[in-house]
């Protein structure tokens, strides 16, 4: 059945003269770019909705079945593959963070509100994080810390990479599914609300924040002054397909930004590809 929650991310990869991608059918497949020709397939147990992360010989992906694996990237053969714990309303874990290496660690969200990171040659669990509310979705490591956005946690975190202590964490007001993007000292993220924030890496601080368009003609629909939700979003909302009408109202911003020079590129839901000069 179709989760108006889900969202469907993943996105091919260009490896050593291959591309490789996860499918709706379950499969993770590897063709050769220059001509498309069928190199090899691999069957999971369900919707892959990840982005593959290549490293070295290996390529790891996870689906919803609620396994993490491990694939030969020339071969597709698997090396090992790691189930999440699950949980009551997500009882199979599904994997849905794009899993990210550093190191000898692969980090991995799944929808039993888990952070692992899994060691990337024995596929065990090094540590593992709990959020209460929130998927942890796409996350950036650089050097000893990785950063994740927690979804409906809507917070930003910042991690040591070899022991999962938390660092710092930031209030986003707002659900955030996409990465985060560094640039310097500063990182950059979008918010479902239609907002781009720039915080500062080393302390969490926000030190700027950015509207798009739909935001800012819509957002007196959903929320009061301050950003909080209207006393009456409940009827408002309702059902599922009118929290989506709100992101696209508000022109969420559901994918990772670019940071290139002094520009950031960024797209929204309300349909523009944005380009601001990064402060």
């Amino acid at each position: 059945t179709n989760d108006w929650a889900d969202y469907y991310h993943s996105s091919p990869v260009l490896y050593n003269g291959v591309i490789y991608f996860g499918s709706g059918d379950g499969q993770v497949y590897a063709v050769k770019s220059a001509t498309g020709e069928f190199l090899w397939s691999f069957e999971t147990g369900g919707v892959v909705h990840t982005v593959p992360f290549l490293q070295r010989e290996k390529l790891f992906i996870g689906s919803f079945d609620g396994h993490l694996y491990a694939l030969n990237n020339q071969t597709g053969q698997l090396i090992w593959k790691f189930k999440s714990t699950g949980q009551l309303y997500f009882p199979k874990g599904e994997v849905m963070g794009n899993p990210v290496a550093a190191g000898n660690i692969v980090f991995a969200g799944t929808r039993d509100f888990n952070f692992y990171a899994i060691d990337v040659n024995g596929g065990y669990c090094r540590w593992m994080k709990t959020f209460p509310r929130g998927w942890a979705l796409p996350v950036t490591p650089n050097d000893s810390v990785i950063y994740l956005g927690t979804s409906d946690d809507r917070e930003l975190l910042a991690l040591d990479t070899r022991t999962g202590n938390v660092l710092w964490k930031s209030d986003a007001k707002f659900n955030i599914f996409g990465g985060l993007a560094r640039s310097s000292a500063m990182g950059y993220f979008g918010t479902l609300m239609g907002k781009l924030l720039g915080i500062d890496l080393k302390t969490g601080t926000v030190k700027w924040t950015f509207s798009v368009e739909g935001y800012e003609a819509n957002r007196k629909l959903y929320f009061k002054e301050d950003d909080s939700y209207r006393d009456d979003i409940g009827t408002i909302l309702g059902t599922g397909d009118n929290v989506l009408q709100m992101y696209y109202n508000l022109g969420a911003i559901f994918s990772t930004p670019s940071v290139t020079g002094d520009a950031i590129y960024l797209t929204s839901a309300d349909g523009y590809l944005y380009c601001l000069k990064r402060p």
